[in-house]
């Protein structure tokens, strides 16, 4: 994934990488930020995807993500998936870093395409 770079948001200090992000040298891929509410919707709008991973996260992000037109992949049986369903705008991964990554390949190559 030579021209991806990941954001890293709301986090303080770094976080445990999947091994397909490390096994594929994107380290210098890879941006952390703590940003405000305010500084978020340029995020959301300048950015291809909104990845939530984490089982126990709020949904909100993804209403966000969605309102300023970029799509959501969130890991399956969390609070995301309560509040949203599988559509063309919303996805979802089974938790495991290969889905991960091949949703994340398959939703960038979707955007690339429709622009």
């Amino acid at each position: 994934m030579p021209n991806v770079y990941f954001l890293i948001c709301g986090v303080h200090s770094k976080v445990e990488l999947p091994d397909c992000l490390l096994k594929d040298n994107l380290l210098d891929q890879i941006r952390y930020g703590y940003f405000s509410q305010e500084e978020m919707a340029g995020v959301y709008s300048e950015s291809d995807i909104t990845v939530m991973p984490g089982r126990d996260t709020f949904g909100l992000p993804a209403y966000e993500s969605l309102a300023y037109g970029t799509p959501v992949l969130a890991v399956r049986n969390s609070a995301v998936q309560e509040m949203l369903q599988d559509n063309e705008n919303v996805h979802f991964f089974d938790g495991e870093a290969i889905d991960l990554q091949r949703k994340i390949e398959c939703m960038i190559s979707k955007n690339k395409n429709s622009h």
